[in-house]
């Protein structure tokens, strides 16, 4: 299961967050049992939208598991 920081992202740049879910999902790329996804309970609610669609970026960017 991934980990991504929920909470962290309403804190973070959507240029950072593109970079560390990319880099995420570059170091687990061989494994096909990864499932991408918050390390906690939820995505606060002031998160930007930019934000999250700098994580939707990445993992259309990332593409289909090889």
């Amino acid at each position: 299961l991934g980990n991504v920081n929920g909470p962290g992202l309403a804190r973070m740049h959507p240029d950072k967050a593109y970079a560390s879910v990319s880099a995420l999902l570059a170091e687990r790329a061989s494994d096909r049992a990864f499932v991408l996804a918050s390390s906690h309970a939820d995505i606060p609610f002031d998160t930007s939208p930019e934000t999250l669609l700098a994580v939707r970026k990445a993992v259309m960017d990332a593409g289909e598991v090889a």
